[in-house]
């Protein structure tokens, strides 16, 4: 229809009439690419708010798992703190023998976190994204990638170190395989006093111990790392 308008006006030399076609239709034109560009600008704004909702979320997963170490690595001290002055003297309180296989048992689980990449991953590495964000938190999510990145690297790292001298590797070790109720899957399987008596029973058994609690050190740290990243991302949502 404006075409016709317009041809019309031209063949009559109304050229008023031909420029003003001409604005309309410049005037549809840009009003269409400033609709485009806002409905961009909102796709873009909505993917951001997502992308922060699942950093924020990611890294409070990531601080509730470091919390659940800590306080398995915390057992692990206290029992720690009973069991080895009573294995270095040979001497037991009662149930000292429950406390070492406690303690066995807490030293025989996993201990090492994987935290969770994907989200700061997917922002960090979107120019789209990445162009949303300020300078601020793209410097805290940085930050935070890389220590996350260092601490996923160690851990395993540690954690295949111990495993060629842990306590568990000892003679003196037995493992049930099909626990039942209270028993427990890894024990001591010599009388105490030999245990005591073995040095490298001991040794292996501070070793272990020992990398557990340079865990703990490390997610305690780490975790200050966690609460700068959130802080920064919970701000900017």
């Amino acid at each position: 229809m404006i075409l016709s308008r317009i041809t019309i006006a031209v063949r009559d030399q109304n050229w008023l009439a031909v420029l003003v076609e001409f604005l309309i239709v410049l005037a549809g034109v840009v009003i269409g690419f400033q609709i485009s560009a806002w409905n961009e600008d909102r796709a873009a704004a909505a993917d951001y708010r997502d992308a922060l909702a699942e950093v924020e979320s990611q890294i409070r997963a990531d601080i509730a798992e470091i919390d659940y170490q800590l306080g398995r690595i915390a057992e692990v001290r206290a029992l720690a703190e009973e069991v080895f002055p009573a294995l270095e003297a040979c001497r037991t309180p009662d149930g000292g023998v429950a406390a070492l296989n406690r303690l066995i048992v807490l030293l025989a689980n996993d201990v090492v976190p994987t935290y969770e990449t994907r989200g700061v991953s997917r922002l960090l590495g979107s120019e789209r994204l990445r162009a949303r964000a300020d300078d601020a938190v793209l410097a805290a999510l940085e930050r935070y990638d890389a220590a996350m990145a260092e601490e996923n690297s160690q851990l395993s790292v540690n954690f295949q170190l111990l495993w060629a001298e842990h306590v568990l590797h000892h003679p003196a070790m037995t493992a049930n395989l099909d626990p039942q109720g209270e028993e427990a899957p890894f024990a001591l399987g010599v009388p105490l006093g030999e245990a005591c008596a073995d040095r490298t029973f001991k040794r292996r058994l501070a070793v272990t111990h020992a990398f557990f609690v340079t865990f703990g050190l490390r997610m305690t740290d780490f975790r200050v790392q966690a609460e700068d990243a959130l802080a920064a991302v919970t701000e900017a949502a």
